[in-house]
């Protein structure tokens, strides 16, 4: 059992992010481990910056139990879709943010 605990890249959504994981710990619902995943990464989000508070606060989480899996690119086509309530399932095969998945789920997969 996995929870997969998704984030906006701002120090506000991570903190979310860990209230959200601190919740299921003390529900103790039984998920076998939790992670955060950043979404809508951009050149203007990324890459976290040693000593930032985003840094440290990913540290903090990642200390309490929510390590990072990965972050999710900002794709337009994504984007385009969700706001016609279209699915997502169809993107394009080189879509940066079906990448990004694609590769969290083999991580999960071992």
């Amino acid at each position: 059992n996995v929870l997969l605990i998704v984030a906006n890249p701002s120090v506000t959504a991570v903190r979310s992010a860990g209230r959200i994981h601190k919740l299921v710990q003390d529900l103790k619902l039984g998920i076998g481990q939790t992670y955060l995943v950043l979404n809508r990464i951009n050149a203007a989000s990324g890459p976290v910056a040693a000593g930032s508070v985003m840094a440290e606060k990913l540290s903090e989480l990642d200390a309490a139990g929510l390590p990072l899996l990965g972050e999710v690119a900002y794709d337009e086509d994504v984007v385009a879709r969700s706001q016609e309530a279209d699915g997502v399932m169809d993107v394009a095969r080189d879509s940066p943010a079906l990448a990004a998945v694609g590769e969290m789920m083999a991580q999960l997969a071992g």
